[in-house]
């Protein structure tokens, strides 16, 4: 045909980078993303950040079977932030990050696992006003 291709605009750096749901193909993925991604200088700048980059390696439900045909999804994703000494956790039908401050007076009387109620409801955020006001 001797025809040849030109680009396919911004963002073809990573073409060739490998794209299934395997475990070493997410990590290179991952890997790829967290080294040339922009670097932030706060918690929540990188809480926002691991978001957008765990959202090219979550796997969504029924995209992945095992072989008893159930699912195989990622059910939540945590993060830790060590500046703050807290816990994030962002469950899968809800991506609203839920928090966890590990303080000095919560580990000190920790002598049991401690269960917290995490909320699995999509939150959605409505901008515009049921009715209309002249």
């Amino acid at each position: 045909m001797g025809h040849a291709l030109a680009t396919q605009g911004p963002g073809t750096g990573a073409l060739g980078l490998p794209g299934d749901f395997t475990s070493p193909s997410r990590f290179v993925r991952t890997t790829f993303l967290k080294n040339y991604a922009a670097p932030t200088h706060n918690v929540a700048d990188s809480l926002n950040l691991l978001q957008h980059i765990l959202n090219s390696v979550t796997i969504p439900k029924g995209v992945k079977l095992k072989e008893n045909g159930q699912s195989d999804y990622t059910e939540y994703r945590g993060y830790m932030s060590l500046d703050e000494r807290a816990y994030y956790m962002e469950p899968y039908d809800n991506l609203v990050l839920q928090r966890v401050a590990l303080t000095d007076d919560l580990l000190a009387h920790l002598d049991a696992p401690r269960e917290y109620p995490i909320s699995h409801q999509v939150h959605i955020q409505d901008l515009a006003p049921d009715t209309v006001t002249d």
